[in-house]
């Protein structure tokens, strides 16, 4: 009997344990955003090249055209959610990336730690893995940098279908911990530490191909109000 109550105790005290740590991990919701209110809430580094259409009955956010390249290498096509400078967060995106499977190269890029043009971080998705595709990369007044630790060429290149996939950003800005995720959400592809920029604003877009993105939801702590 007092064996029994003793397990039952430390079941509860683990449990207890549990909830505290998620409670302190969770992150409170700052913003969701499925585009039924057109694109008011971004800015495109070239705006002509977006617009908000119905696909399938869901509203979605479409890159139709790419941007040319800038002063250094880098996406050409970005759009900034204006009002969220983020520290640590969870970015979770809806996203299809409309160029031919065939094409290995082809792309879906999630921006953050922006701070502008040439001070940001991004997640590049694609079909193939090398020093330059499917990377966490910096881009720091210069042109972009691999910063993910895994070896190149050896990280999960999964974006290789038509469909539309989920993907997921974690950022510890104490830590300076980036992973990347795709439709497993528990196990990510690309994991980076880096502490250049400890907070930014998020983005949708791609490096140099067409997408379409929806169903955006971020979860973070905003600066200087953690």
């Amino acid at each position: 009997m007092k064996k029994t109550i003793f397990i039952l105790i430390i079941i509860s005290i683990l449990v207890s344990c549990k909830k505290e740590n998620q409670g302190r991990d969770s992150l409170p919701l700052l913003f969701v955003d499925d585009f039924e209110n057109n694109m008011e809430n971004w800015r495109p580094n070239f705006p002509q090249n977006w617009r908000v259409m119905n696909d399938n009955n869901d509203m979605v956010y479409y890159l139709f055209k790419t941007g040319p390249q800038g002063s250094v290498r880098a996406p050409t096509s970005r759009s900034i959610l204006e009002s969220y400078d983020v520290t640590d967060f969870e970015l979770i995106v809806q996203a299809k990336c409309l160029t031919d499977t065939l094409n290995l190269r082809r792309d879906i890029c999630l921006f953050f730690g922006y701070q502008d043009s040439l001070h940001y971080y991004y997640a590049h998705f694609s079909a193939t893995s090398d020093k330059v595709h499917n990377v966490i990369a910096i881009v720091n007044d210069a042109d972009r940098v691999k910063i993910n630790l895994e070896p190149t060429g050896t990280s999960k290149a999964l974006l290789t279908g038509e469909k539309w996939y989920t993907l997921k950003i974690v950022r510890k800005a104490d830590s300076g911990l980036i992973q990347a995720f795709i439709e497993d959400m528990e196990n990510p592809v690309l994991t980076a530490e880096d502490k250049s920029f400890s907070h930014g604003k998020i983005g949708l877009g791609s490096f140099d191909d067409t997408a379409r993105f929806t169903k955006v939801k971020l979860n973070g702590h905003l600066l200087n109000k953690k």
